[in-house]
């Protein structure tokens, strides 16, 4: 029998809930008409002609599933079991099957439950059905062993050609010349007694035309006769859930109970017992029930907290998981309330309290005795919790006793720091409210940036149909109307189910009740929201800016919505389903680009939000780190006295209870110089341990912990000793042994290429176990399925042992621990044990073997380590002496200096502090050049750091900051950002032209593009390949030279160019293709930099050009480091090696 089987699962989302739709089928086909000893006896053009048509079914079997099996929700795996359940269900026995299935993972499965041997061990059936249901596996290793253990041995089809069948298919894997083909010899299988292939889905559409998603493209692997078996299965189950989809979507009662299964709370069948939690059997795994439930708990406590937890508490809302943004990240932290932007949290601080209440109290035209007072309540209230930045700005006075309030500021402030006073210092504040000019510059630019690619996602929805945009904002309000209604664990009043029951305090509204609500605050002297939201309609409309930030001035951090969440970057999962459903819908009625193009751009819209919140966290933190600063050294004396007063009555009292009392009541306390609040922080030690010590440093890209205490080791150094003592554990139990070692290696080499893995599990094979390993070395964890840290690192220190290379790219333990450049004992030629016995090892290296007298090959780990420890202190050594040298050259220069222009020094000496920035607001910005720090266009340190790196590709921020530093260096460049994406975006450059035109966009662009000194380049990124073009006036006419460094389809994407940029009137000229060097790895960047660069400059012709760069040695690794020095300086820099191949250049 030809059997196809198959699963699938999907969800149907309605405004009330989510619905999961889940469908199985098996079906059983007709064989090819032409008989098999026919077949084979046939010519191959004959046999091409048998598998090139579709075969016809004969038989299906076909069920929906529940939407949740115990405590697991139905998915795609357990469909695929249940299609198997029912194959092995309904066939007889001892019938030759040729099954074929479509996923590898349940393929795998159900050949391994197959075995006879893995049925009776508990742990190989654990490990084959972890994510799969435990109800659903049971029952098909039940129906495999019922097939298996039956008396008849014999097929009562003797005579089946299945295995003939399989042997001839076996050449399907293989090309004429040998090579593997496109159907792969792991998708095969044999035929003995039944044989199971693998074939890819989505070959072919519903209608078994070839589908534009197969990725062999006009090919069908391994033909069409298996394919369509596929594709019949694959139909049958998705019109299963097309009538679940229908069902959901009409209510018709009728359809719901025919194809909507109930719910399964125990399972289908199972094993002799089962445990339940909380009503639900757990259908997978006990130990993963018991951890959910941990982390329920967890979030309920957290949750309590006002300002902390607050990603916890919506995990099932948003979109963004606290591991997507780091754990130290300026995003996470601010949402927490932990990071130091946070006023709350600077509010800790003893002085900076004083300083912003003697602001509130000075602004107030209050008495020092007030001040007093108000200190004391400030101390144990955060009623004067206000922002330093408004504070220092406005007179609080004259604002709260005004009756015109300024038109930038919406509320009066008055009151202290309660909910409606508009100061209410925390990240929220300053996202709506905060009137400092950096912050509200900041502000808009990314507001209006959001906006922007807001409406390229709406203009690709137009291409839905007719109502496209309408229909996505509908969908879109509708939906997060509708969660932003729903109930939320409220930590401020401790409510688990909080709703928003007044207008004033929603997130989202729909847009007749937006136009209300802006048009009822605009007044005569404040039309703030009505500008803002004709600015920003759709930023508004998504709740990026919320209804309530106009209506309810503040928010405390624990009464957050998860639509409160959506200024911050983080997107609701209900916004998410709605983009990702009409992305469907798009691609269905339009085109797949299309619908890819839009699934980009909401990537883009998704970006920009995060990168709004992070930069107004950041600049938050860099102005109130100055304000801070300011407001602390501006204090009065009496302030910093009954500061000091304080601090010493403190320390008498303390001192009084240690000791007998002195009688010192007369006795004036003087106050002591402040120390500056930069040089507060002293509890931070550098970590002393091994992966941060100075030579480990200097060889690897780590960087040394910062710890609190003094003489402490961080986690990745302990980590490290553990390690290395548990590799010297595991290798004095091989060489006390010479046949556990000959285990040991049989174990790690019994695959061609040893892994990390085979040497763990050769760690395991060791008998008698060594001292140091315990079972959790051994296992792996539940949620990311590897090994522990110390494990991975003694593997690779045991690999550093017997030489083995485990990876492609080593890691800071094998350039420190595993090179043999620096431990290899016997570079002095001494002999080495040539025995063919199993391999020797000893701990020490001076022992000699006892058969041939040769030394052994093999080094120790704590031989290396010792060794290591040598040229560590070398290396510390040779530091100390050249800091020392180091120290006096520069203080005999100083003093040279000194001399040579008298008062200079000094007068350096005292200009210095006032041109130096603050140092917390250094720390913020982590930039110390000025021309660097204003220049917004340049690429990061991380970004620039790989430049030079083989076989990373090149972004566009590196290319276009590479051409902008070119462009204003030299007047003839003339370059524009992102000008091929502009024109693909439009359809054809002159289409560009004339949308430009009339948007008022690159006029002065389009002038220069007349002058014939102007040199235009259009570095071009397609396809993950970078080409560039040249426009050039050169003789008597213009000439655009096109530079490929890759000749595979060169000729393809010069043709779709000249195409996209055909224009009669400003971008006309010949075409000429440039004969380039080949490039040797995926260094296109940096290749297409150096071709416009030195076509761009030179007046040489473009052949003497390429002859000249073909010229040059190591072509791709002078062309990174030359984008690289140039990226890096932010300048124009001649290079020695490029004036050879320019020669005399333009002026």
């Amino acid at each position: 029998l030809i059997v196809a089987t198959d699963g699938g699962a999907t969800s149907e989302i309605t405004i009330s809930k989510t619905h999961r739709c889940a469908s199985a089928g098996v079906i059983i086909l007709h064989p090819p008409e032409m008989p098999f000893a026919t077949y084979t006896c046939a010519t191959k053009a004959q046999q091409l002609d048998v598998m090139n048509k579709n075969l016809l079914p004969w038989r299906a079997r076909a069920t929906p599933l529940p939407p949740s099996i115990g405590d697991q929700t139905t998915d795609n795996a357990h469909a695929e079991c249940m299609a198997i359940i029912l194959m092995e269900e309904w066939l007889p026995r001892n019938i030759p099957v040729l099954l074929i299935m479509d996923s590898e993972a349940e393929r795998s499965r159900y050949q391994e439950l197959r075995q006879p041997e893995n049925i009776t061990n508990r742990f190989m059936i654990r490990s084959l059905m972890s994510g799969v249901s435990k109800c659903l596996g049971s029952r098909l290793a039940r129906a495999i062993a019922y097939h298996q253990n039956t008396g008849e041995t014999q097929s009562i089809f003797p005579n089946s050609t299945l295995s003939n069948l399989c042997r001839h298919a076996n050449n399907w894997c293989y090309t004429p010349t040998g090579d593997q083909s496109l159907w792969k010899i792991n998708q095969w299988g044999t035929g003995h007694p039944n044989a199971v292939w693998a074939i890819r889905s989505h070959q072919l559409n519903s209608s078994f035309s070839i589908s534009p998603k197969n990725r062999y493209k006009d090919q069908l692997v391994p033909n069409r006769a298996f394919v369509s078996a596929n594709q019949w299965v694959d139909n049958i189950c998705n019109a299963i859930l097309r009538f679940q989809r229908n069902a959901i979507h009409s209510q018709n009662p009728q359809e719901l109970r025919r194809w909507l299964m109930p719910a399964v709370t125990l399972g289908i069948t199972g094993p002799a017992f089962i445990l339940t939690f909380n009503g639900k059997c757990l259908d997978r795994n006990a130990t993963v029930a018991v951890e959910n439930a941990c982390d329920s708990e967890f979030v309920k406590r957290l949750a309590t907290r006002p300002t902390q937890g607050l990603i916890l508490r919506f995990k099932d809302t948003i979109l963004l998981k606290p591991e997507m943004i780091g754990r130290q990240s300026h995003l996470r932290r601010s949402i927490e309330g932990k990071t130091k932007t946070h006023t709350r949290a600077m509010y800790v601080d003893s002085e900076y309290r004083r300083a912003i209440v003697h602001m509130y109290t000075a602004a107030s035209g209050n008495s020092s005795k007030q001040f007093a007072s108000d200190l004391k309540i400030a101390t144990k209230s955060y009623k004067y919790l206000q922002c330093p930045c408004c504070v220092n700005i406005l007179n609080l006075d004259n604002i709260g006793n005004s009756k015109h309030p300024s038109p930038h500021h919406l509320y009066s402030l008055q009151n202290g720091a309660v909910i409606n006073s508009g100061l209410y210092g925390n990240l929220r504040h300053y996202r709506f409210y905060c009137i400092n000019a950096a912050i509200h510059e900041v502000r808009d630019k990314m507001t209006q940036l959001l906006e922007d690619h807001l409406t390229l996602l709406f203009k690709l929805a137009t291409q839905w149909g007719q109502n496209g945009f309408s229909i996505l904002l509908n969908r879109a309000i509708t939906g997060l109307i509708f969660l932003d209604q729903m109930p939320f664990h409220n930590a401020i009043s401790t409510e688990p189910a909080y709703r928003k029951i007044k207008s004033s305090h929603r997130a989202c509204l729909h847009p007749d009740d937006w136009i209300l609500l802006v048009e009822s605050l605009t007044t005569q002297h404040s039309s703030l929201a009505y500008d803002n939201f004709i600015r920003w309609p759709l930023v508004h409309q998504l709740a990026f800016i919320p209804a309530n930030c106009y209506s309810e001035t503040e928010l405390e951090d624990g009464e957050y919505s998860p639509c409160d969440l959506i200024s911050m970057g983080l997107i609701p999962l209900a916004l998410q389903d709605t983009i990702i459903q009409f992305a469907d819908e798009l691609g269905a009625r339009h085109s797949q680009d299309t619908k890819k193009q839009f699934l980009q751009q909401w990537q883009q819209v998704r970006a920009i939000a995060l990168l709004r919140a992070i930069s107004i966290a950041m600049t938050v933190g860099a102005q109130i780190a100055e304000l801070k600063n300011s407001l602390i050294s501006s204090l009065p004396a009496h302030a910093l006295q009954n500061s000091c007063t304080d601090q010493q009555t403190s320390h008498r009292k303390s001192m009084d209870n240690a000791s007998q009392p002195t009688s010192s009541s007369n006795h004036t306390v003087q106050p002591t110089p402040r120390k500056s609040p930069t040089h507060s922080n002293l509890n931070c030690f550098p970590c002393t341990g091994v992966t941060c010590s100075p030579y480990f440093i200097s060889k690897t890209n780590l960087r040394p912990s910062i710890m609190h205490k003094s003489s402490v080791s961080c986690r990745r150094c302990q980590t490290t000793v553990a390690a290395i003592d548990i590799a010297t554990s595991i290798e004095e139990t091989l060489a006390s042994n010479k046949n556990t070692l000959a285990t040991f290696m049989a174990n790690a080499s019994r695959l061609r290429n040893i892994t990390l893995d085979s040497v763990i599990h050769a760690i395991s094979k060791i008998q008698p176990v060594p001292k140091l390993i315990t079972s959790q070395h051994l296992q792996r964890s539940t949620k990311r399925n590897v090994y522990p840290l110390v494990t991975m690192a003694t593997a690779r220190l045991l690999s550093g042992t017997f030489g083995w290379q485990t990876s492609t790219y080593p890691t800071s333990l094998d350039l420190i621990f595993n090179r043999n450049s620096d431990f290899d004992d016997h570079s002095d030629g001494g002999k080495l044990c040539t025995c063919d016995l199993a391999p020797l090892f000893s701990l020490s290296p001076d022992n000699g073997c006892n058969t041939c007298g040769g030394s052994y090959v093999h080094i120790s780990t704590a031989t290396r380590v010792a060794n290591f420890n040598k040229l560590q202190s070398s290396h510390s050594t040779s530091e100390r002496i050249h800091s020392r040298s180091t120290k006096i050259s520069v203080k005999h220069n100083k003093a040279r200096r000194t001399h040579a222009t008298g008062t200079s020094a000094s007068t350096t000496n005292t200009k210095q502090p006032t041109d130096q920035r603050s140092l917390p607001l250094q720390d913020i910005t982590n930039k110390t050049h000025a021309k660097l720090l204003n220049d917004p266009t340049r690429p990061s340190a991380p970004e620039l750091q790989p430049i030079t790196t083989v076989n990373h590709m090149l972004s566009n921020l590196i290319v276009y900051y590479f051409f902008q530093i070119l462009a204003q260096s030299f007047n003839n460049i003339l370059f524009t950002e992102f000008l091929f994406d502009l024109v693909k975006r439009d359809g054809c450059w002159t289409q560009f032209v004339a949308t430009s035109r009339n948007e008022g966009h690159y006029a002065s662009f389009f002038e220069a593009l007349k002058q014939t000194h102007k040199t235009c380049i259009i570095p071009i990124c397609d396809q993950y390949h970078w080409t560039i073009l040249i426009r050039k006036f050169v003789g008597n006419g213009w000439r655009i030279f096109y530079a490929d460094s890759l000749l595979q389809g060169s000729d393809h994407r010069l043709s779709q160019w000249k195409a996209l940029f055909q224009d009669e009137s400003l971008f006309t000229g010949t075409w000429t293709k440039v004969k380039i060097v080949q490039q040797t790895e995926l260094e296109c960047g940096a290749r297409a930099c150096l071709h416009g660069l030195c076509l761009a400059l030179s007046n040489l012709n473009s052949s003497k050009i390429m002859n000249n760069i073909a010229r040059i040695n190591n072509l791709a690794a002078r062309s990174r480091t030359m984008v690289y020095n140039i990226c890096t300086e932010g300048q124009w820099h001649s290079q020695g090696w490029l004036n050879s191949i320019i020669g005399p250049q333009q002026t």
